[in-house]
This record gives C-alpha cells, structure tokens and sequence, in this order.
C-alpha cells in the first residue's frame, strides 16, 4: 500500500527475493508426451485433410491421404470411423466421400486381422455401413435432459441413420456393392 507521503511502498525486485528450487517431479508425474505413436499423426492428418476436403482440393488432397503411412489395421480402422462419421454427419458432401473411398480402395495397403482374414479398405468400410445400418443408432439420453433437448438427440440419431443410408446408396451407385447386397438391405 501507499507509504506516509501517499507514494506507492516500492515492490521488491525478482533478483532481491530468495531463489526456491522447485520440487522435483515424481516418478509418476504427469508428463506430455509428444504424439510419437504414428496412430494418433496420422488421425490427426486425416481430420485436417478432411475439414479442408472440398471438390477444388479433392485430387491433391487425396494425395496426401494416401501418402499417410497407415501402418496397422488399427490406424486403417480408425481412419475409416473418420472418414465415415464425416460422409454420415455430411450428407450434402456424401457423393464427395464416397469418390474419396472409391479412389482410396486400391492406394490402401491390406492387413492381417487375428483370425487370419484379409482385412481391406473395402471390407472395412462396407462392414462398418452394415454395423451402422442393423444397429440403427439410438438418441443419447440423459435423466437429466429437457424435451427439447431430447427432440434433438432424436434428430440427429434420424439424421445419422439417414445419412448412412444415403452413404450406402452412393457406395452403390459406385459399384463398390452388390445388387445382391442392396436388396438384402431393402427387404
């Protein structure tokens, strides 16, 4: 506070106060560990690749994607589930996803998966389609929502399920399905 002559009491100098070492971390402290594992690079990439991805960019965003080292069938899945939730969220961009994943099925390397099976970009992704469709995703309720609240969560499950149809639909239009299949879905 101000001294007898109203002035300001000076403050001490950072170089006038005692130096105090700071404790040294314990062995299980929390550190940041920079994103070495490739997995969690190579999702961030591919979101970053897609928020960007539009018609004008499409080729030479495509690229990029396809220079990603997606070196497990872990990274290749959880690329999928990206890809996937963008073309059912975005239904307006549904047709742009579905040439994205067409292109991609042939510049995607296959894996092994513990049973033995041949896992491919394509198998991934029509299955995951399939999950989607027979499972028919449910609204996320809370006790402690609101009706309007629950109106929401109401449509975007619709919207989610919509959308995965018309993504199944312009896989089809892409010949990456079978009649056989579609009419399987519809009946």
């Amino acid at each position: 506070g101000p001294n007898q002559r109203g002035r300001p009491t000076p403050q001490p100098m950072l170089s006038d106060l005692p130096f105090i070492p700071l404790p040294t971390p314990s062995e299980n402290a929390w550190r940041r560990v920079p994103p070495s594992d490739s997995e969690a690079i190579v999702l961030r990439k591919v979101i970053g690749i897609l928020n960007k991805l539009t018609l004008e960019k499409f080729e030479s965003l495509l690229e990029q994607i396809c220079a990603l080292k997606i070196g497990s069938l872990t990274v290749l899945q959880k690329v999928l589930d990206t890809i996937f939730d963008k073309a059912v969220g975005e239904p307006h961009f549904t047709d742009m996803y579905t040439t994205l994943c067409s292109k991609l099925l042939d510049k995607i390397p296959e894996f092994i998966d513990n049973d033995g099976n041949t896992q491919t970009f394509k198998r991934i992704l029509l299955n995951k389609c399939q999950e989607e469709f027979e499972t028919k995703p449910q609204p996320a309720f809370t006790p402690d929502m609101s009706d309007e609240d629950k109106e929401v969560a109401i449509k975007k499950a619709k919207d989610r399920m919509l959308g995965n149809m018309r993504f199944i639909g312009e896989i089809f239009k892409k010949k990456m399905l079978t009649e056989k299949i579609i009419h399987s879905c519809i009946v």
